[in-house]
């Protein structure tokens, strides 16, 4: 995720691919509950098409994913120091909240004697 920030941002010199661009909100095509200015949609890919399943595994494919599924407080950091870690301490708090997760299904197991 630095990498795409760093490419966000223009800290470095590569540019996004063409099929991606800024999600705008008066794109009504779209359920854009999630989206906001920080976004990127596929402008130019239908999904299930070939070039769109060549392009899954991608880094900007699967980045531009990951990159609009993080919080838009952390999106909306431009400095890269800052970003990492805001980024770090969200993945901490995702794991943290797996752990409890599952901590919580293992007692729940023991408590029935299985």
């Amino acid at each position: 995720m630095t990498l795409f920030h760093k490419i966000f941002y223009d800290l470095i010199p590569i540019s996004m691919p063409e099929y991606l661009e800024h999600y705008s909100s008066t794109d009504s095509r779209l359920r854009s509950r999630h989206l906001d200015n920080l976004s990127f949609i596929n402008s130019s890919l239908t999904p299930g098409s070939n070039s769109c399943n060549n392009l899954r595994k991608s880094f900007f494919y699967r980045g531009h994913r990951t990159w609009n599924a993080l919080p838009f407080e952390i999106r909306d950091t431009s400095e890269q120091s800052q970003f990492k870690i805001k980024l770090k301490e969200h993945l901490k708090s995702l794991v943290r909240s797996e752990i409890a997760a599952w901590q919580d299904d293992w007692s729940q197991i023991s408590d029935d004697g299985g």
